[in-house]
């Protein structure tokens, strides 16, 4: 297996937001000390995690996922969406969700947009 370059790994290690780690502690009401303690790290591990100063391995990144219960594609700040996959499923089951599911998707692709924006103006508020 080839070695990483350094340039590569710090592009990469550069490219990493860990911003959204804060966001999800404090829209779920932790505090660090809480989620440090339950992901088996110190709290100022935590805090570097958050400055993004440190990366997280991949067993602790998967920890903390499971403590805030959201995907790890979130934490890394690779989407927006905070929801696991698994989770979407489960919700997509119910039927009610089902019909507005197949609803917006029914709309046009200018609508299904307008939706989205008034969706996450919802969430913002």
């Amino acid at each position: 297996m080839e070695r990483l370059s350094a340039k590569y790994y710090n592009d990469l290690r550069n490219s990493i937001n860990m911003s959204n780690l804060k966001k999800i502690i404090d829209e779920k009401g932790l505090s660090i000390v809480k989620v440090a303690t339950e992901a088996n790290i110190s709290d100022s591990t935590l805090y570097n995690y958050i400055k993004s100063e440190r990366i997280p391995s991949v067993a602790t990144l998967v920890e903390l996922s499971r403590v805030l219960n959201t995907s790890t594609d979130y934490l890394l700040g690779l989407t927006d969406n905070p929801v696991k996959g698994n989770d979407i499923d489960k919700v997509a089951k119910e039927e009610k969700v089902e019909f507005l599911i197949q609803s917006i998707l029914s709309l046009p692709k200018d609508k299904q947009e307008l939706v989205s924006a008034y969706v996450k103006g919802l969430l913002n508020n």
